[in-house]
């Protein structure tokens, strides 16, 4: 579903993130380094079973 997402969308999500990033004070806009290195992980899409037990055990501890 996130391959969906076009190069436009992404980059407007990002701007909209960095301005308001900016706005609250959280982030300075003239150095802004981020990490998007892609690599392979053995991830499984989540089931609502599979979110619901990680939330409980989260809040469990």
């Amino acid at each position: 579903m996130i391959s969906q997402i076009s190069d436009m969308t992404w980059e407007r999500i990002n701007q909209h993130l960095l301005r308001q990033a900016c706005a609250d004070r959280v982030e300075r806009s003239d150095r802004l380094r981020i990490d998007s290195t892609v690599t392979d992980a053995p991830i499984r899409a989540p089931s609502d079973r599979r979110c619901t037990s990680s939330t409980i055990r989260m809040f469990r501890g």
